[in-house]
């Protein structure tokens, strides 16, 4: 199934939100384009700025489209839309030509053709979504958001409401994510979206600024920032995150990072269909904003603060019954000038790659070890199986699969590819017919595995676990799978010991 995406910037907007769908990465607009998220079909989309073509070329999707003969498409509007009742004998925005007269067509004329045959309409960015500043009050452009233009009750062909998603510009993910999700409903994979009272997707617009963001304790008990750089609530500075619906202070902004409160500054209501006339002048707090704010800090907040002081004092001594006396122990006093015992386990130092490593003896297997270089600790063993069946046991038993890295020396110590994927490896090493690698590598983000042959004299797999994430379930399943009795009789004096290297580490 291909599903088209028609995106029209030619309305009255900066294109912010074209350029701001450009930093999302969850999901990212090369993962919609290329296709890479599981279950979702091919995503066409044709947009001004980012297609390869122009002119003519770029224009018949658009005429298909209005023709009936591309299904189904989404049409996505970003800007406001303009009343052309007051453009007098010109035109307040449009693209493109007619075929037949070659003249410019409105904006207004490609909306009008296209709603009708769309599967979904989707408006992006506050401009479109409810008219934003090219709205304001005596704009002489008529501007208006498309829930206005087209009517708040409009009805798509397949029977979806208009979906609005509001921003100044909108936030990355907030755009992909729901492109992802209207695809994934048109093709059956997803029930219809849920939209609130704005027409925003519920689950992206169900919570305030002021919920989800990290300053808002303070605001409770009663403390406020005075001037910007202040880590307090902000409210008192005009902020507008109690009565905003959006998720930025959540979300951030690219990566999860950023955002306006998370960043020290004021939420001005561009996610809410008054913006920005009802939330002007933006650095003036709103009455019931200072009266709340006010009886907070008078009132419940010193008291608040009061109690939780006393409670973080009990809490942050150790119950009496875990303090009993040195003398209670060990029946006579305490000797103050014996040595202090070693608090790690013995090791011996050895280098690695111009760096100073530490090997520890531990479990019952002599094939076993545990290394600590610099940040990470090596738990390593020797698998006697060879290097396909050692890949397939680790997919039938432990779940390793997706897109590992797969390293493979050959008998020269070079390296053939350093890009495969695991099933690629496992392809190559079927395909050897019986040749042994001399070593393997499966990269899992934060464990990593490498299998060598069991008759050389270093020590076979190495399981990297990267402190302080420390996996035991998925270790256990590691060890179990490596097919050595003496790995799997010796798992709990391994994970025992790992444990003991990370405190010592931690201490």
């Amino acid at each position: 199934m291909v599903i088209h995406a028609l995106w029209m910037t030619a309305a009255l907007s900066c294109d912010g939100d074209s350029l701001s769908m450009t930093s999302a990465t969850s999901p990212s607009m090369e993962d919609l384009v290329l296709g890479i998220v599981p279950g979702m079909p091919r995503l066409l989309l044709h947009h001004p700025v980012l297609a390869y073509e122009n002119g003519q070329e770029f224009l018949s999707a658009w005429f298909d489209a209005a023709e009936g003969k591309i299904e189904p498409f989404i049409l996505v509007v970003e800007g406001s839309i303009p009343n052309e009742k007051l453009s007098g004998d010109g035109y307040w925005a449009g693209f493109g030509a007619d075929r037949e007269t070659g003249q410019p067509i409105p904006t207004t004329d490609w909306i009008t053709r296209l709603a009708a045959r769309a599967a979904v309409v989707v408006a992006v960015g506050t401009c479109a979504t409810y008219g934003g500043v090219p709205a304001m009050k005596n704009n002489p452009t008529g501007a208006m958001g498309l829930p206005d233009f087209l009517g708040w009750e409009w009805r798509s062909s397949e029977g979806v409401p208009i979906v609005c998603i509001p921003g100044c510009p909108a936030q990355p993910d907030n755009i992909t994510e729901t492109l992802l999700y209207l695809t994934l409903m048109l093709s059956g994979k997803a029930p219809p979206i849920e939209l609130d009272e704005s027409l925003r997707p519920k689950w992206l617009f169900n919570r305030t600024v002021h919920e989800n963001c990290d300053r808002a304790g303070f605001y409770e008990q009663g403390e406020f920032a005075t001037e910007y750089g202040s880590s307090r609530c902000m409210v008192k500075l005009g902020c507008k995150g109690p009565v905003v619906k959006c998720n930025v202070g959540v979300r951030g902004w690219l990566r999860g990072r950023g955002g306006c409160p998370n960043v020290g500054g004021i939420c001005i209501g561009c996610t809410m269909p008054g913006f920005p006339d009802k939330f002007m002048p933006f650095m003036d707090a709103a009455y019931p904003v200072r009266f709340s704010a006010s009886v907070a800090r008078f009132t419940y907040g010193p008291l608040l603060r009061t109690l939780r002081r006393q409670s973080m004092k009990k809490g942050s001594r150790t119950p009496g019954w875990e303090r009993p006396s040195v003398a209670t122990l060990t029946g006579s006093r305490p000797r103050w000038d014996l040595p202090t015992p070693r608090r790690g386990p013995d090791f011996e130092a050895y280098e690695v790659a111009g760096r100073t490593a530490r090997r520890y003896v531990v479990g019952k297997s002599e094939h076993l070890r545990v290394e600590v270089h610099d940040d990470r600790i090596l738990l390593a063993w020797t698998s006697p199986l060879d290097a396909a069946a050692w890949l397939e046991t680790l997919h039938e038993f432990a779940g390793v699969s997706g897109n590992a890295l797969g390293l493979i020396l050959p008998e020269t110590g070079s390296d053939i590819r350093g890009d495969l994927t695991w099933r690629e490896t496992h392809a190559w090493l079927a395909k050897s017919a019986g040749a042994q690698p001399r070593m393997v590598r499966v990269d899992l983000g934060a464990v990593s595995l490498v299998w060598r042959r069991i008759e050389e004299p270093e020590p076979g797999g190495e399981v990297a676990i990267m402190s302080p994430a420390f996996d035991t379930p998925r270790f256990e399943q590691l060890i179990a799978s490596s097919g050595t009795p003496g790995v799997k009789a010796a798992a709990d004096d391994i994970l025992r010991d790992a444990r003991m290297v990370r405190r010592w580490r931690r201490e």
